[in-house]
């Protein structure tokens, strides 16, 4: 007797794949690209995803919105697997800073936030010599 084989697509995501997993009480999928298997997920893969480290996620998604933008990458911030980043500036830097975000394990949500309080570091330092009150 042939059963019917039980896939996701490989555009699934992270959810779709989880909830996958526990609807259909199964400890792992194959994943195909049309009719071509291109992989295998298991909870333990889902697992070691959502339990990294986030500043860990932080420092790759900078890696590459670094290597991407070049030396000016947005700043990033993650909390509990949910990307921040400072806007990059217009439509398509937003789109292209999210989907390289998207790609870090361990993303579960990307936003942007308008930090327009400069930075500490470009805040330019009193002369030494100045002093207060005088």
């Amino acid at each position: 007797m042939t059963r019917r084989v039980l896939a996701l697509p490989a555009t699934a995501d992270v959810t779709q794949v989880a909830a996958f997993l526990v609807g259909h009480r199964v400890t792992s999928v194959p994943i195909l690209d049309g009719r071509r298997v291109v992989g295998m997920v298991s909870r333990r893969d889902l697992l070691r995803v959502l339990i990294r480290d986030d500043a860990l996620i932080a420092q790759e998604v900078r890696r590459r919105l670094v290597a991407y933008f070049i030396d000016v990458g947005p700043r990033v911030l993650v909390r509990d697997g949910i990307v921040e980043i400072s806007d990059p500036g217009g439509d398509h830097a937003r789109w292209i800073a999210v989907n390289l975000a998207r790609t870090v394990p361990g993303v579960i949500r990307v936003r942007f936030v308008n930090r327009s309080a400069p930075d500490t570091a470009a805040v330019p330092r009193p002369d030494p010599g100045w002093r207060q009150g005088v």
